[in-house]
């Protein structure tokens, strides 16, 4: 619901040139607020089997604060104006030094251990292969409808 509130306020003003020059550079930058933060705070995860759960918690925090001020700092002058994948990377590399300084600090008594399990029942349900033949049959409709063939002639 947030995003498309975002969307809707954000939609109007994508042809001012004081926001951005291209749409591609507004999804970026809102990416760079979550993306970096969520593969560090993954992989942080899988290689570090004490982390606790404060340091993912630490982490994504970290990243929407670090891109967020180094983005408002180029922005207004105050510092340097980094590119939107310089930042990410930036913001990835203060994400692991913060996570593992709350795991050195604080690591948890017992390591996490990935359970195996082999015996999965991958078999879909009805309902679930009926759900897909009705969403292809609309797209088929929908491609007709709309090629040269329906409506676009």
């Amino acid at each position: 619901m947030v995003f498309a509130f975002v969307a809707i306020w954000l939609a109007p003003k994508l042809g001012d040139p004081n926001i951005s020059n291209s749409i591609f550079t507004i999804i970026q930058e809102v990416q760079g607020l979550l993306s970096p933060g969520i593969l560090a705070v993954f992989a942080f995860g899988l290689i570090v089997k004490k982390a606790p759960p404060m340091a993912g918690v630490a982490g994504l925090l970290t990243n929407i604060v670090c891109y967020g001020g180094m983005y408002l700092l180029g922005r207004y002058n105050i510092g340097p104006e980094i590119q939107f994948l310089n930042r990410m990377a930036i913001c990835f590399g203060i994400n692991i030094v913060v996570m593992t300084i709350i795991t050195v600090l604080k690591p948890m008594d017992k390591p996490i251990v990935f359970e195996k399990k082999t015996a999965l029942n991958l078999k879909s349900s009805r309902g679930a292969f009926m759900a897909g033949i009705v969403v292809v049959v609309i797209t088929l409709i929908l491609y007709l409808l709309f090629s040269p063939i329906g409506l676009a002639k």
